[in-house]
């Protein structure tokens, strides 16, 4: 019904750029746009040589310009664009899209043979222009309200047949490029969409960690300072007691009041230097506590995603190269645990093994090393490697070459191996493909475990 119409129109509008039709309404825009078609159609119709290939019509050619003149004066109001609504924009901006290609039908209409011919090259690459503009494609055909109107209307000036001959092929043309670019416009837009909103998840996430981590480590430094606190008042009472044990020790002879107070004394040191010695042990305590993290075995998880790729890619070899060093297995600990290795692990052969989307990987090795005390793992493939472009750039700004691609995977491996001291570096192989290397801090000893 209607109302499904109404909502299907108002999601296209919703996905339109604001930003791109926002220049419609400068109005000094329009006037360069203006004078330029009229300088062409003066060219056209008189100028030598130029006007003798073409043969435009000045006067009628001219007039065509007219309801584009008048759309661009009412979208270039910017008072009447605030006070209309969406639906209402949406329609004086497909009238305007209407009269433009009108006019660039009609200056093929008003063009002699064979210059109509080349003159009919202006609304094609004007649909093209649209077609990504209006996101012309199956799931939104409204720029089709402003095309079939404007065709039909210059198909019936059109003064010959041979002018209807190149409409009706330039249209076919037209129709073609409009519904590439507007595809291309729709997965664009869904692409970006999805990347903003998956950055926005992780950046909110990442922030919480943070705010998570610094609570943490406030409420360890609340009880670090509860802690010294009652050390303070433990080891006060020491050092009062031993004032008070050298000055008794100073006189030449005991009374019987006197051992008992020595006795007294003897029995509050014991209790104060045990008391201290408690807190001692419970700042030392609470301190591991606010580095704790989580022993992972880096060969595990190396196995279990290299047995994983090579299960969903049957065709793609994955070589696995360890380190006759690496004998027990290399133990990092991670803020995040095995899960965060996993998943910066994960990230990086899943994109060796896909390449850019178009050719991807047959081969996919990964190479485990100990240099000192870090663990080097470099992932090398066979496939088309990094455009130069990004690898001058950083990972922050999620290039990506897939055609549903955002990029993140990378983005996301930074942000994990950063927050554990980490470090990752891409480079391209001299003799083909990419190569991805992260270097992790290892324990300063290893310990035998199985992998």
């Amino acid at each position: 019904g209607m109302s499904m119409v109404k909502s299907a129109y108002q999601r296209w509008l919703k996905t339109l750029d604001r930003e791109q039709f926002d220049a419609l309404t400068d109005r000094k825009v329009w006037l360069f746009i203006l004078f330029v078609f009229v300088v062409i159609i003066a060219l056209a119709s008189h100028a030598p040589w130029v006007g003798d290939y073409f043969g435009m019509r000045f006067w009628p050619a001219l007039l065509s310009l007219l309801p584009v003149a008048l759309c661009a004066l009412a979208v270039s109001a910017k008072p009447l664009e605030k006070g209309m609504r969406l639906e209402h924009w949406g329609v004086l901006i497909l009238v305007t899209t209407g009269a433009f290609q009108f006019f660039m039908w009609a200056l093929v209409c008003f063009s002699a043979m064979p210059g109509a011919t080349a003159m009919a090259a202006l609304p094609i690459l004007l649909c093209a222009y649209h077609g990504e503009s209006y996101r012309f494609s199956k799931k939104y055909l409204w720029w089709g309200l402003s095309f079939i109107p404007a065709l039909l209307l210059a198909l019936l000036i059109a003064p010959t047949q041979e002018h209807q001959a190149v409409l009706a092929i330039s249209a076919l043309i037209a129709c073609a490029a409009a519904g590439t670019m507007g595809n291309y416009g729709v997965m664009r837009a869904e692409a970006l969409r999805e990347r903003d909103a998956l950055k926005a998840a992780i950046d909110a996430q990442a922030l919480l960690d943070s705010v998570r981590e610094i609570e943490e480590k406030q409420h360890l430094l609340y009880e670090l300072r509860g802690t010294n606190h009652d050390a303070g008042n433990a080891l006060s009472g020491v050092l009062m007691n031993l004032d008070f044990l050298s000055d008794l020790l100073n006189q030449d002879q005991f009374s019987e009041q006197d051992i008992n107070t020595l006795r007294d004394m003897n029995h509050d040191l014991q209790l104060s230097t045990r008391r201290l010695r408690e807190l001692i042990e419970k700042g030392r305590d609470t301190g591991k506590q606010a580095e704790a993290k989580e022993a992972v075995n880096v060969l595990e998880v190396v196995q279990q995603i290299a047995e994983e790729v090579q299960r969903l890619h049957p065709d793609l070899h994955v070589d696995l190269d360890i380190d006759p060093a690496l004998r027990t297995a290399p133990i990092a600990h991670l803020h995040g645990g095995q899960l965060a290795l996993y998943r910066v692990l994960q990230n990086i052969v899943k994109n060796a093994s896909e390449g850019n989307g178009q050719q991807a990987a047959s081969a996919v090795e990964i190479v485990l090393t100990r240099i000192g005390d870090h663990l080097l793992c470099r992932v090398l493939d066979n496939g088309p490697g990094f455009a130069h472009h990004q690898l001058d750039e950083s990972v922050v700004q999620l290039a990506t070459t897939k055609e549903n691609g955002t990029g993140l995977g990378l983005y996301t491996s930074q942000r994990l191996l950063l927050a554990n001291h980490g470090k990752l570096t891409r480079s391209n192989r001299p003799s083909g493909g990419a190569e991805v290397s992260i270097q992790l801090p290892l324990e300063s000893h290893t310990q035998a475990l199985s992998a």
